[in-house]
């Protein structure tokens, strides 16, 4: 009986195990079987996803074979547009300087009329007393005569050709009517040729429609933004994580990049050659590229991106940084390459261009409220305008005249044509000067920091101080019925425009005003 109830009490007890396993072994399938499931699906996952990423490599490769073949016709429109610039201001350049260099030369054959010149020096011509000839023995003296001449002539043909346009702009007004020489120095993009003015609306057109031809020439698939921020924003809707590891967004920049120059080639036109608003009215919502980005939630305000739960949302988080990044890498150097001096020549942006000017600020604005945390490319910006603006300013030559003009334009009974050189020495480059001085305040809105500051003394300082006032102090004592105060018109307009911008107001300018307060004191001036 012991022995029996020892292997029963065995029995019960192998049962329990037995049973016990049995339990545990349903456990470890039903684990198994959803282990299994759970592979699948990330197998599944996983393929889908390979899937996915195989046709994604294989759509990129395919964008960046149709951008790379639009990005080299790119460069040849953006090379031949930059060429343009620099032929248009080099040969408007070249005839402001024979004008300033043929006034010298003709104030310095004739005594007691140069009192000095301030900026460029011109090259000296032959001396007065001094015989020098050429290798065919003729007088080089005369030569110079006969071209200054010939120069005098085409300059007097050509305002005769642009007379109308002048007449025609909004910014003469019907005081100016009676004036024989003021709208000629009104501004100088108006004093060219109809043919010149043809020919550079002709070839900047010409550019706009290669650019319109090369993307017309892309595949459809190809050949808008709206596709290409499509599949990004596809890629992180679908894998968010994946999409910020692999800086998706550089890449996108990188691509998108391309339409973003050839909109830059068909919209802007900085120096107002085939648009005459240029891109005074252009804003960032004009490009269909921003426009893209925005409908794809790829865009943001400031406040957004500065916001508390702006860093929850990567795809807003990202997207003013997106804009920022092609900011910097297409606006900046666009606007940089009509600042820039090429060789020993000055950029060609044209501060007596009020159009240019208009265009430019506007074009600045679109930057500089745009480059979120990039304190220092929005730095360079502002620097490069003022460095622009100096260079300009002392690539002028500028001949001031001294007492002896005065007695000179006594011997004349009104300012007639042969006195051009007199005129231009005078009333002309007060309205030069004017304009200057205008267009250069026009950007005391739009720059910061110590740019500002630097515009101000270089405005009040370098072109109204050493400039126009000793120019005024002649002009205001020349006889001249047809031009009577006009030069004190033309300076009372420059000191509200003055006071205007708050120059007057700023502690660190009171010695850079001082001469124009004590000018504006003498006369007058509320």
């Amino acid at each position: 009986k012991k022995s029996i109830k020892g292997t029963l009490e065995n029995l019960n007890q192998m049962d329990l195990d037995l049973e016990s396993n049995i339990g545990r072994r349903g456990h470890d399938e039903e684990m198994t079987k959803e282990d299994l499931i759970k592979k699948e699906s990330e197998l599944k996952e996983i393929g889908d996803k390979f899937e996915y990423y195989q046709n994604l490599r294989v759509e990129m490769a395919n964008w960046t074979g149709a951008l790379r073949y639009v990005s080299e016709r790119v460069n040849i429109v953006e090379k031949a547009i930059s060429d343009l610039y620099r032929d248009v201001a080099h040969r408007q350049e070249k005839n402001w300087r024979e004008w300033e260099d043929d006034v010298v030369s003709t104030m310095t054959e004739k005594e007691h009329m140069l009192d000095y010149i301030v900026g460029r020096q011109p090259d000296g011509e032959t001396k007065k007393d001094e015989i020098q000839v050429d290798e065919f023995g003729r007088d080089k003296r005369s030569l110079d005569v006969l071209a200054r001449t010939k120069r005098t002539t085409r300059r007097r043909r050509v305002r005769a050709e642009s007379k109308d346009r002048r007449l025609n702009q909004k910014d003469i007004t019907p005081d100016d009517n009676n004036l024989v020489y003021a709208k000629q120095f009104e501004d100088s993009d108006l004093d060219v040729s109809d043919n010149e003015l043809m020919d550079k609306e002709e070839r900047r057109s010409a550019l706009c429609d290669a650019m319109n031809l090369v993307l017309n020439e892309m595949e459809e698939d190809y050949s808008t933004p709206q596709k290409l921020v499509l599949a990004f924003k596809t890629w992180r809707k679908q894998y968010e994580s994946d999409y910020e590891q692999c800086y998706a967004k550089l890449a996108l920049v990188e691509l998108i990049n391309v339409f973003v120059r050839s909109e830059l080639c068909q919209k802007t036109d900085l120096l107002c050659l085939n648009n005459k608003e240029g891109c005074s009215k252009i804003r960032l919502n004009d490009f269909s590229w921003f426009n893209a980005l925005e409908e794809a939630n790829l865009v943001m305000s400031d406040e957004q991106e500065a916001g508390e739960n702006a860093t929850d949302d990567i795809g807003r988080s990202s997207l003013l940084n997106i804009t920022s990044e092609i900011i910097v890498k297409e606006f900046c150097p666009l606007f940089l390459s009509v600042l820039k001096p090429q060789d020993k020549d000055v950029g060609p942006y044209d501060l007596f261009s009020t159009k240019q000017t208009n265009s430019m600020i506007c074009f600045h604005e679109i930057i500089t409220s745009n480059l979120f945390r990039k304190d220092e490319a929005k730095e360079k910006v502002c620097f490069s305008v003022v460095e622009h603006m100096n260079s300009f300013i002392q690539n002028l030559a500028i001949p001031i005249p001294s007492q002896g003009v005065l007695q000179i334009a006594d011997e004349g009974a009104e300012c007639g044509t042969d006195n051009d050189h007199i005129v231009y020495a005078t009333f002309g480059q007060l309205y030069r000067l004017r304009k200057l001085i205008l267009n250069m305040s026009k950007w005391n809105g739009v720059l910061t920091g110590e740019p500002k500051l630097k515009l101000a003394k270089l405005c009040l300082m370098d072109v109204i101080a050493y400039r126009f006032l000793p120019i005024f102090n002649i002009s205001e004592k020349l006889p001249w019925k047809d031009c009577k105060g006009q030069d004190i018109a033309l300076l009372k307009e420059i000191w509200r425009c003055i006071k205007d911008v708050g120059w007057l107001e700023i502690n660190d300018l009171l010695l850079s005003s001082a001469p124009l307060r004590a000018v504006a004191s003498k006369l007058n001036f509320e």
